[in-house]
């Protein structure tokens, strides 16, 4: 019995071992992917990304209470969730960021490759259960073909022939009822601008049958 007791324990100090391996890997390639950045973030948004992004895979979770806590800071519970809310209240920005560096980066990687595909695409978040969350609406869910409660958005990716990767560019999730909404064609026209600054002439934009307007044909039009 006690032999079996001694390999219970080895065992389990050994999968607890693994799980923190693990997690420190995931943090090492989060603090790497996220020096890339330097350019772009602050200090203080680079650690708010590490820890929501480790957070994240280690809670499988968005809620911000669990993350504090995965987090497990001296300063307690409490204080480490009042951080994560400020921070993600401020650090609002980021993806706009991440849009501004997946853009530089795939246009550097692609230098070289005139024949470039620029994929176009519309969609939607929906959350069946989320009604209460902040400025959600109504939305055609694509999946369901139905009604839903969500958010639309705007989503861009650039594929190379030449290298055959693909690259994500964009990704913008709005809502209607935000005070800043003018309308779907304005939230694609800012997106086709930020992109066409390193790719106007470069390659073939192709767009989904949902963004067959005269405005943004107009648009692509006055691009050429």
């Amino acid at each position: 019995m006690m032999i079996l007791h001694k390999k219970a324990t080895i065992t389990t100090n050994w999968r607890q071992f693994m799980i923190y391996e693990i997690a420190e890997n995931v943090k090492r390639k989060i603090l790497i992917l996220t020096q890339n950045l330097n350019d772009y973030i602050t200090r203080p948004q680079q650690k708010y990304m590490i820890e929501m992004v480790s957070g994240v895979f280690a809670t499988k979770s968005l809620n911000l209470t669990s993350i504090a806590g995965y987090l497990n800071e001296r300063c307690g519970v409490k204080h480490s969730l009042k951080r994560l809310q400020r921070n993600t209240f401020n650090y609002s920005t980021l993806l706009d960021i991440s849009n501004a560096y997946n853009i530089d980066y795939a246009y550097n990687e692609t230098k070289s490759d005139d024949r470039l595909i620029i994929s176009i695409d519309g969609g939607d978040l929906t959350h069946d259960y989320g009604i209460g969350f902040e400025l959600i609406g109504k939305v055609h869910d694509g999946s369901s073909n139905k009604v839903g409660y969500g958010y639309p958005l705007n989503h861009a990716v650039c594929y190379s022939p030449k290298s055959k990767r693909m690259f994500s560019l964009y990704i913008d999730v709005y809502s209607y009822k935000s005070s800043n909404f003018k309308s779907e064609n304005a939230k694609t026209i800012e997106m086709l601008e930020k992109i066409g600054i390193r790719f106007k002439d470069k390659g073939l934009f192709v767009f989904d049958r949902g963004y067959d307007r005269g405005e943004i044909l107009r648009y692509m039009l006055r691009m050429v």
